[in-house]
This record gives C-alpha cells, structure tokens and sequence, in this order.
C-alpha cells in the first residue's frame, strides 16, 4: 500500500451538509469527510472508468482485504502544518491559560509570569485541535475556514422564483446556504494499492474537475483542486508512527473520525471486546502478530453520532444511517507501538474506507 498526501484547495464555495436542515438553514462541515471524496471518485469511475472501478473495491463497504482505496477526512490545514486531530474527551484543558492538566489533577499548576501557580480549573473541549498540543501541552486550535451565508430562492414552474412564504400565497420559501469560502485548504490523505497509484492520482484529479464535492454544483459550489500530491510506502510511515510512541505498551487511542462497530445490524457505542475483535483483525489483515487489549483501566470515554452509508451501486445514494462512536472518544489499551501505529495507519471497524474508523494514540494514559 502506498500513502498519498496533499492539499485540497476550494476553488468556488463548498457546501458540505451534515444531512440535517434547520428549518430553511442549511448548516456545513468545517472539514471534508472521507466519505463525501470516495463518492466524487467512485462515481467518476463508474461513469467512465469501470474496469478501475472494479480494480479499486471502491464500492467495497465491510471486507478490508477487497479494500484497495482508503479516503481519510480531509481537515483544515493548520499554519504550521501540524496534523489536525479531534480533540480527545478524556483531556481537560485549563480554562485560563490552555495548559494540559494531568491526569487525576483539579487545578492548573503551571506558574504564570509571577512564578505564581495559575491554579485555574480544566476544561474539556470538543472539536479539532493541532496534534502539537501535546507535546507542547498547551491548547492549539486550528484556523478553521471562513464561512458565508448566501439566501437563494426556489424556482418554480410558474414563476422565476418565490419571494415569500405561504402566507403570501407562495408556496416556497426561500432558503439559506451556509458554505466555506473558497480559497480554504485542507489536508488529504488516503491509503491506496501501490499498483493503482498513479491511475488513482491522474483520477482524482479528473474526478475534481469533473464532478466536484458537496452539495448545490449546479450553483457553482464544490470545485476543488488537488495540489503537491506525493506518495509514500505505507510501511515507511507505520515506522515513523512507531517511533513516536513510548517503549511502553500502555496509550490512549483516540477516535478521530465517527467509529463504527456492529454485530450483525446493531451498533455498538462503546470499547469492548468487539472493538478489541476488530482492531485485532485489522492487525491480523496487516500481518501484525501483536494484539491489542483494553487497560486494567480502560477509562473509557464516548459520544454517540451517526454515520451515514453512501452506496456507489445504486446511483451514489444514501442507503443507511448508522449509530457509531463519536469523534473525540477515547479508551486506554495496551499494544505494542507497531500494532498501535499501525492501527493510526489503517483505522478500526466498519468502512474505514469511507474515512470512517480513523484513530490516533496517545503514549502513555492520558
């Protein structure tokens, strides 16, 4: 497997909805999910490129051996280029001066510019965060894209378009699009078969210029360009992963994007044996020899989303809505740094290929 990397840049406004409206508001995503840039490329490869859309399992959903394309969600681009992460629900912050507090303590005690302990209590946050903040244990929050709000009005059949609500003998009513302007950049990433890289690569591209991202492209939303794209053997970047941990077997894993895990049909929200189930399959996949277990103290923290399932065989439609694990949950486990790094590298359950199951670890318990 290969790991390709770049920059996504907006070309016009993208409008990245959740599949939930307020009323006539029409709210966006602050990042691209994975998912919304694997229906851009699988509907352009079924479009005009079959036999590759056969090749690639793009429209592969649960068998990671049949998997030869994994999207990540593409986050906003920090400063300095730091990796942007979701903020762990375990972590608490010092409300005053962002410090990291420890783990088991109530109070800030890094001392202000008097020497003086700032004893300000913590605070936990949700949302991204640089991955830097750890080790500078400080709170570092991305810049996070501009967004407008542009108020559109339907066209109607009779009509160029309604002005008004019904009580003005209309029967639409006009609508607000909220969408992030363009010029914003975001980080992509994605795993693929190290013999579809560059046929994968020229397809992005095409797909880019073809198709777009997001919702309302018949209004000139969703043009994005793909820039500074670059691989690199997946083997190469589970050692730089593993060089980064602890000797020390013991972490905290981080869900960075929803998680899903599932017997059968029904969801399960929280760290258990199926998690440990599916991340040891993961590993087994990789030909990993190690297995991962919850700690004695697994300090489990989670929030419940829902996830979407997007089907490229049925005209690139939404065929379900899943319950999963929210972004920012957090359980501690043992492992050896190469399994753990290699767990970052490919992501643990359900449609990982979706962007979904991305996970980052923490050394040590946090």
């Amino acid at each position: 497997m290969k790991f390709i990397e770049g920059i996504i840049t907006a070309t016009s406004s993208l409008h990245l909805g959740d599949g939930q409206s307020r009323g006539t508001f029409l709210p966006t995503l602050q990042y691209i999910p994975g998912r919304t840039l694997r229906g851009m490329l699988g509907y352009y490869l079924f479009r005009y490129k079959k036999d590759l859309f056969v090749k690639s399992g793009i429209d592969e959903e649960n068998d990671i051996g049949k998997m030869k394309i994994l999207f990540r969600n593409a986050y906003p681009v920090t400063r300095d280029g730091s990796k942007t992460v979701a903020a762990p629900l375990s972590v608490r912050w010092c409300k005053k001066c962002g410090n990291l507090i420890p783990k088991n303590h109530s109070e800030c005690e890094v001392p202000d510019e008097n020497g003086r302990p700032c004893l300000h209590e913590g605070k936990k946050h949700s949302g991204l965060i640089s991955r830097n903040s750890f080790s500078i244990r400080k709170l570092e929050r991305p810049e996070m894209p501009d967004r407008s709000i542009e108020t559109k009005c339907p066209i109607t059949r009779d009509r160029h378009s309604s002005l008004g609500g019904r009580e003005q003998g209309f029967d639409l009513s006009p609508y607000h699009i909220e969408s992030i302007d363009l010029g914003a950049k975001f980080s992509f990433r994605m795993l693929v078969d190290a013999d579809l890289e560059k046929e994968i690569i020229e397809s992005l591209k095409e797909a880019a210029a073809v198709g777009g991202i997001g919702g309302f492209r018949s209004r000139g939303y969703g043009l994005i360009t793909f820039e500074d794209l670059r691989s690199t053997s997946l083997n190469d970047v589970i050692r730089e992963g593993e060089s980064l941990l602890s000797r020390s077997n013991k972490a905290t894993l981080v869900a960075t994007a929803p998680m899903i895990l599932r017997n059968g049909n029904v969801s399960r929200i929280g760290f258990d044996g199926l998690f440990v189930q599916r991340a040891n399959e993961v590993l087994q996949f990789a030909g990993i020899h190690e297995n991962i277990a919850l700690s004695g103290n697994s300090d489990p923290h989670v929030t419940q989303v829902i996830a979407r399932g997007w089907s490229l065989k049925y005209g690139n439609t939404l065929s379900e809505l899943i319950p999963c694990i929210g972004m920012g949950s957090s359980v501690n486990v043992t492992a050896a740094p190469h399994a753990l790094a290699t767990l970052e590298a490919y992501g643990i359950g359900e449609k990982i290929n979706y962007g979904y199951g991305e996970i980052y670890v923490l050394p040590g318990m946090m």
